[in-house]
């Protein structure tokens, strides 16, 4: 995907995010692929998400309780305060979670443990390009490496426990 429809795309999202709870609604969504998705092709609209039709699928997603904190939640102000052991993983080809939020988890919490898998996606499947449309067409449930990691640290962190 061309690198200013990652950017429309990011740009619409953000509108969305930072929008109060309460403003939220299908035509507040409609509104916003329209402005973001001016001057595109119906194909350059569908790659980045911005078609007519995905403001249904938003606003769905946007009106759900867990979507709305999860969006206005801040770790910064959190995770500082987590005194317990922390593992936190990331796939480098995760489009859900971007990768660099290792940097802050690290900043945040410095004796976490954090681990950025190449070429994985957000459900640390191998994949081509991270995108979600490829989760369901991947026959791997999760990689060895992350399963055989996670496995290694809670040993570790359990072994210094006790």
């Amino acid at each position: 995907i061309a690198d200013s429809l990652i950017q429309k795309r990011i740009a619409f999202m953000n509108q969305i995010f930072l929008m109060d709870a309460d403003s939220v609604n299908l035509s507040s969504i409609r509104n916003a692929i329209k402005q973001h998705g001016e001057g595109l092709s119906d194909g350059e609209r569908e790659l980045a998400g911005l078609r007519r039709s995905d403001a249904v699928l938003w606003n769905q997603q946007m009106s759900m309780p867990w979507m709305r904190t999860f969006v206005k939640i801040n770790p910064s102000q959190y995770l500082p305060e987590l005194k317990c052991p922390l593992l936190a993983i990331n796939g480098e080809r995760d489009v859900q979670v971007i990768p660099s939020n290792l940097i802050q988890v690290k900043q945040l919490v410095p004796h976490a443990a954090t681990v950025a898998y190449p070429q994985l996606n957000h459900l640390f499947q191998h994949c081509e390009t991270g995108s979600p449309d490829e989760y369901f067409s991947i026959d791997e449930t999760i990689s060895e490496e992350v399963m055989s990691d996670m496995c290694t640290w809670i040993k570790k962190v359990t072994q210094a426990m006790y």
